[in-house]
């Protein structure tokens, strides 16, 4: 009977998990992996989550869980995942209109996550929520091999992005600012 219930439980976790990906992709302009969940500002993935969960009365906790129960009676089982994401937060505008940026979580996920991350695209959030589209740029690596202590791109204190603005004044007036979220651009497929 235990072999039969944890069948029944995962494939009813399956059908809802199936359920909530292909409803989002269909109903949802904005597809599920482009609502930004960087660490710390999980907020409205979670708001989007319990929505595209409510025929299973989600519950939800003051640090943004969501959950379903399914079920009764023992044993309990507990499916987990996350739904924050490693990015960058805007730390700094720099005079000339490029954007400087913190890593959040403050530990990188793996030994290359920053690296992987230079000239990629990227969408940095303006206060309205509305997404501007920008890349990451930094010091040439390959024009400054002479240089002593040059440039290595390894860290986010060599990272800039690039909106094309010209100014701080054009990058504020853009509507985006200091702690202004910064998600990669590239939609990826559940």
């Amino acid at each position: 009977m235990k072999g039969f219930t944890r069948i029944l439980l995962a494939t009813l976790f399956l059908a809802a998990s199936a359920r909530v990906s292909s409803s989002q992709i269909a109903n949802n302009p904005a597809m599920p992996d482009e609502t930004p969940a960087i660490s710390g500002y999980e907020q409205e993935l979670s708001k989007e989550l319990a929505r595209e969960l409510q025929e299973f009365s989600p519950k939800t906790d003051n640090a943004g869980n969501v959950w379903v129960d399914f079920g009764s009676g023992e044993p309990h089982r507990l499916i987990a995942t996350g739904m924050d994401q490693p990015g960058y937060v805007v730390s700094a505008i720099t005079g000339d209109g490029y954007l400087r940026v913190q890593r959040l979580p403050q530990a990188a996920p793996n030994g290359v996550f920053d690296a992987l991350n230079f000239a990629q695209p990227v969408w940095v959030l303006r206060r309205n929520g509305k997404k501007v589209n920008g890349v990451f740029a930094g010091l040439s690596v390959h024009l400054q091999p002479g240089r002593v202590n040059g440039a290595k791109m390894n860290h986010p204190d060599e990272m800039h992005v690039d909106l094309g603005a010209k100014s701080r004044e054009e990058m504020q007036a853009a509507g985006v600012d200091v702690l202004g979220k910064i998600v990669e651009a590239v939609a990826r497929q559940w």
